[in-house]
């Protein structure tokens, strides 16, 4: 059983991404996922989680999580829309309109992973999980 809040976001892109926040028991990657990846994530006691880009309002996409430790699931995808269009056909994925997904997995420990890859990404192992905030 999942329970879910959509939010809308900007990206990079000139389209609107919808993004997915799901609390769930396990991941299900769907079959149209062009990228995913999971990672170690945490919840402090306040019991939220803010989802935005690097360019919306600090505070404005609170998502209600319990406090504890995660696998974050991050999944990204084209709108099937967008994919089947003859007008949209050979364009590159990061230029279409497209949607998001984030799965709150409760678990005490988690190895950071490329679950499914497309052409731009070219990891190395072991990920690289040290970073500032923005």
């Amino acid at each position: 059983m999942a329970t879910r809040e959509c939010i809308l976001w900007n990206t990079y892109s000139k389209y609107r991404v919808k993004i997915e926040v799901w609390l769930a028991d396990h991941a299900s990657i769907q079959e149209d996922t062009i990228r995913a990846i999971v990672v170690p994530f945490s919840v402090g006691s306040s019991g939220t989680v803010a989802v935005q880009s690097v360019i919306d309002r600090p505070g404005s996409s609170l998502v209600s999580i319990p406090e504890g430790n995660y696998a974050l699931v991050f999944e990204a995808g084209v709108r099937a829309e967008y994919r089947q269009d003859p007008a949209y056909q050979g364009r590159k994925a990061a230029l279409l309109p497209s949607w998001c997904r984030l799965t709150f997995i409760p678990q005490e420990s988690v190895q950071p992973e490329i679950l499914r890859a497309d052409e731009r990404l070219s990891p190395t192992y072991p990920l690289l999980m040290a970073a500032e905030p923005a």
